[in-house]
């Protein structure tokens, strides 16, 4: 992997991992050993212009995930994907919005690292982003909301941000 991570190193790309459980339609064996996000954060120490996307907070690790994130700024999560349907995140929300506030309230900078939605995709179901927001709006302060939603986007993903303004310019 490190050819992959000096070439984005030397463009100034990004790199989105999957971590966590793999979704409920796919088949696993619950082994989610090698998507942990205490390995990225190793490459990610060694790698400091690159930014590291950690997809789903490395679920259910999320205040693993966080510990092992803080203090590096080329580091960021989303929940995204978590409340798919038929999986246990699903069926208690609540309680699934708690955990990730406990992890990401351990340090006050983490909302700097969260990212909205960056690893949707099929099967999920479009109504469920909602849910998404909903969360946003249980675990951070609105002031928060332009870091979560734009800012750090445009951080994590710098090529993108140079073709983005604002105004949708």
């Amino acid at each position: 992997m490190m050819p992959i991570y000096d070439f984005a190193d030397k463009y100034g790309l990004s790199v989105t991992f999957h971590t966590g459980l793999p979704s409920y339609h796919l088949p696993y064996e619950n082994d989610v050993e090698g998507s942990r996000v205490e390995y990225v954060a190793n490459v990610a120490k060694k790698y400091p212009r690159v930014n590291f996307i950690v997809a789903h907070m490395g679920d259910p690790y999320y205040e693993e995930s966080i510990d092992a994130m803080h203090g590096l700024p080329n580091m960021f999560t989303d929940f995204a994907g978590a409340f798919e349907p038929g999986t246990e995140v699903a069926a208690d929300e609540e309680g699934t919005i708690a955990q990730w506030a406990h992890a990401i309230d351990k340090y006050p900078d983490t909302y700097t690292q969260i990212l909205y939605g960056t690893d949707f995709c099929p099967p999920i179901l479009l109504y469920e982003i909602d849910k998404y927001d909903y969360a946003i709006r249980k675990i951070f302060t609105e002031d928060k909301f332009e870091d979560i939603y734009w800012n750090n986007p445009l951080r994590a993903f710098p090529k993108a941000a140079a073709y983005i303004t604002k105004e949708g310019k």
